[in-house]
């Protein structure tokens, strides 16, 4: 149940109005300031593409148990795709993609390929472009030294895509290459995670000392909860909870999961992005 409710949690602060640019805005102007304000969190660019632009964020955090634990990650982001023609607009498409990593087993880093599929959409008289954007997620773990039953998890999620600038480039250009919204959620299975926010005292330390980059790591689920955690690029409480929607607003559709492939034997596993139709133009 945690599982549904960080995806609600990431719709709602992360994905909310990425569908309702399916109208067209009244002006150019209107069109770039929308734009502007759906993707200005969680945006993975590719890397070249400028100083202030992110290509990667990374997760670190603590797990706590003495048994087997294997942890599911769930990398979600939107993918934009292009309207054509006249009142071209962008809007994003949800992705999401499962990995399982036995953290007992895992003794060096696992990486997975991936791809956002490029691709054309037809429907309601429209056609839509989607361009490929390579991506890869790395999934490390190690014991905490001096500390029984604890390790330290790193899930490092990457825009592989390389930019290469050009005079007539604009952000647009850069946001059709990227993984926009990006952020992952973590489920735990045998172990709990430990609170980056409030750390019991014994692990104050150890939280202090984990690396986030771009993004900020919070418990979901019921007070007391520990066993699912969101990794959001903008800053949430532990435990945050999705209010009523307001009567009238329409809800974001959530993204398809993909269907990873069997996990090879080999440390670095490909694993294509497919079998996720774009929604139609005006639903």
């Amino acid at each position: 149940m945690t599982l549904i409710e960080a995806r609600a949690v990431a719709d709602a602060v992360l994905f909310r109005s990425h569908r309702s640019c399916h109208a067209p805005a009244t002006s150019p102007h209107d069109r770039a300031l929308r734009s502007e304000m759906r993707f200005q969190f969680g945006v993975l660019a590719p890397r070249g593409a400028g100083p202030a632009e992110n290509w990667f964020a990374q997760t670190e955090c603590l797990v706590q148990g003495r048994g087997p634990i294997a942890v599911d990650v769930h990398v979600r982001c939107l993918q934009l795709r292009c309207r054509s023609g006249d009142g071209a607009w962008d809007e994003g498409v949800g992705r999401e993609l499962p990995i399982r990593a036995e953290l007992g087993s895992l003794t060096s880093s696992r990486t997975v390929e991936f791809a956002l599929p490029a691709g054309t959409d037809r429907g309601s008289g429209a056609i839509w472009h989607r361009l490929r954007v390579p991506g890869r997620v790395v999934v490390e773990s190690r014991p905490v030294p001096g500390v029984r039953g604890v390790r330290l998890l790193r899930v490092r999620v990457e825009n592989r895509e390389r930019w290469h600038p050009g005079t007539a480039d604009t952000r647009e250009d850069v946001l059709r290459r990227s993984l926009a919204a990006a952020h992952s959620v973590l489920v735990v299975r045998g172990g709990q995670f430990v609170s980056a926010l409030e750390p019991p005292e014994w692990a104050a330390g150890l939280a202090s000392g984990c690396a986030n980059v771009n993004t900020w790591p919070v418990l979901i689920g019921d007070r007391g909860a520990r066993g699912v955690l969101l990794c959001s690029p903008v800053i949430l409480p532990d435990h945050p909870v999705v209010l009523p929607r307001q009567e009238g607003r329409r809800a974001a559709r959530p993204p398809r999961p993909v269907s990873a492939a069997p996990a090879p034997r080999a440390p670095s596993d490909v694993v294509p992005v497919h079998g996720l139709p774009a929604p139609p133009a005006g639903s």
